[in-house]
């Protein structure tokens, strides 16, 4: 009986999928699907294109200091350039929620955390450095309200850097047509 139940229970667990897809207009991945002479892709369900202006960061800590995160940015005209450090200053990145731009490292365990960040608006760059600033907050130290605490004053930095790019957005399609069906129809699918 047992082991009739955990096979139903690995059964239910791997058919179970989340994820979707755009049918209608169908989504490029998705054309094989209404016909059309494309690429079959099965993964088509769980597929994402990127075009945020927010990215999700994965910071590990091996241990936790407590602290904070912040995250900084320098667009670099060549990849030879100098990165400073007055350049990365100048852009500190904000997070999404709009809570400012420190992530606060809540969990005192070794893990993964994953903060949100907004990058600046229109911003394309072929040389950008990405740095991450962890301001730890364990040590004890003289706090601005005159108490004596975990946190307040001089404490560990850890400090690193990732060169990235960041491509334009796509541009929005033209939405005055009520009928997108109509015009794939006539345009791909006999192709």
């Amino acid at each position: 009986m047992i082991l009739q139940v955990w096979m139903i229970w690995i059964v239910v667990v791997v058919h179970v999928k989340g994820h979707g897809r755009l049918l209608d207009p169908p989504q490029r991945s998705s054309m094989w699907r209404a016909g059309y002479k494309v690429p079959i892709n099965y993964d088509d369900n769980g597929l994402f294109c990127g075009g945020m202006n927010v990215i999700v960061a994965k910071v590990e800590l091996t241990q936790s200091h407590m602290g904070f995160f912040q995250f900084k940015l320098c667009k670099k005209e060549t990849k030879e350039e100098l990165t400073t450090q007055h350049c990365l200053d100048k852009n500190i990145l904000q997070l999404e929620n709009g809570s400012g731009n420190k992530y606060y490292v809540q969990d005192p365990r070794p893990g993964m955390h994953y903060p949100r960040i907004q990058l600046p608006k229109n911003l394309v760059c072929e040389n950008c450095v990405l740095q991450w600033h962890y301001t730890a907050g364990n040590n004890w130290g003289d706090c601005d309200n005159g108490t004596f605490t975990t946190g307040c004053g001089p404490q560990e930095t850890f400090v690193n850097c990732a060169d990235i790019r960041i491509l334009p957005k796509i541009s929005k399609p033209d939405l005055k047509y009520h009928s997108f069906k109509n015009q794939i129809n006539s345009k791909a699918k006999d192709n």
